[in-house]
């Protein structure tokens, strides 16, 4: 099952696999849903990216492969 990472607000709010996933304001990612063990680690691994500046923050859209 692939994992899609969607961005809503940059940096600040993302869907992952249909799940809305934001930042609040003390920087705690907050979910809608919960979210699977594999939808967990890569969105970790996509917000890393980005931190790291391995994935432009201006990708609107990460598709992995678990």
């Amino acid at each position: 099952m692939s994992i899609q990472i969607t961005t809503i607000e940059r940096l600040e709010s993302y869907k992952v696999n249909g799940k809305h996933v934001y930042k609040n304001s003390n920087g705690q990612w907050i979910t809608s849903e919960e979210l699977t063990c594999n939808e967990l680690r890569f969105f970790y691994k996509h917000i890393e990216g980005i931190e790291m500046g391995l994935v432009p923050g201006r990708i609107a859209k990460g598709i992995y492969t678990p």
